[in-house]
């Protein structure tokens, strides 16, 4: 865009940058003044991009003594915290039949909130444990 600066003066020029990729962009843009041998003047311009980011409701779920053989369930909240969609995919480390996520799969839309339903049907009086592990597509997050 072109515009007048008058003398003592200023203008704002406003910049949007919308980062493509996930790491780090180094950009320049260039002011040519009007009339002037000089070469334009450089801006740098550095930006981070950065995927989808989720938060959890909590870092641990604890059940608890539960009976055998009865179904019990735990909410787990999933909230994305960024501006973009983020699409998620739940899977349970030891892949143990007696836990479930539901749903296992999905988008939450920017500032979303989901609740996970976290369930366990023990067939045994023993000690259960697994891991859950929720993947983000685009996420630099661990």
């Amino acid at each position: 865009p072109k515009s007048v600066i008058q003398p003592h003066s200023t203008v704002d020029v406003p910049i949007t940058i919308e980062a493509t990729r996930l790491d780090d962009l180094h950009r320049s843009i260039f002011f040519k003044i009007v009339g002037s041998q000089a070469p334009p003047l450089e801006l740098p311009l550095y930006c981070v991009g950065e995927g989808p980011v989720l938060s959890i409701s909590s870092p641990h779920i604890d059940f608890g003594v539960i009976s055998v053989l009865k179904k019990a369930s735990l909410p787990l909240v999933l909230t994305n915290e960024s501006s973009i969609p983020a699409n998620f995919e739940c899977i349970l480390e030891r892949a143990n039949p007696a836990y479930k996520v539901t749903p296992r799969t999905g988008t939450l839309e920017p500032q979303q909130e989901l609740q996970l339903d976290v369930s366990v049907f023990l067939n045994d009086n023993v000690r259960f444990s697994d891991n859950l592990a929720i993947l983000v597509e685009d996420s630099s997050s661990h």
